[in-house]
């Protein structure tokens, strides 16, 4: 999307909680795999999401990346471990945004299982041992 999300005004914005497990893995995702990263969703047909650290824009894909809900503020300076949910803003792009929330949230979890088993650090050692010895190369 070549506008910024915040140029385009919602038909509604609320104030959620997002579960911990959801925050941390997509957290974890844009960490490992990239940022920005784009992630089609397996079981809905023609919507992405794409996120940053910021922000998380699920998009219709056939529609020219046009945004049906995005969340957007995450308040991370309230929580006092990663067990704790996030609190956030969540706009509405689309009349019917509200019912994809859970469905694009469950899909994205999956999406970011899948990649995540892809993933592989950079620079990884394997450990070994060697006559009783502990070595790493």
């Amino acid at each position: 999307m070549s506008r910024s999300i915040r140029e385009i005004i919602p038909i509604r914005t609320l104030p959620k909680v997002i579960q911990a497990g959801y925050y941390n893995r997509a957290r974890l995702a844009v960490l490992r795999l990239g940022n920005p990263l784009r992630l089609e969703m397996p079981d809905l047909h023609g919507i992405d999401v794409i996120m940053d650290d910021y922000t998380w824009i699920a998009v219709d894909s056939n529609q020219i990346d046009m945004p049906l809900l995005a969340w957007t503020d995450f308040d991370i300076r309230r929580r006092t471990g990663l067990h704790q949910p996030v609190a956030c803003r969540m706009h509405l792009y689309h009349f019917h945004a509200g019912l994809l929330m859970s469905e694009v949230l469950d899909n994205l979890e999956i999406a970011i299982d899948e990649r995540l088993s892809q993933w592989r650090p950079r620079n990884a050692c394997k450990v070994s041992t060697l006559a009783g010895r502990l070595t790493l190369r």
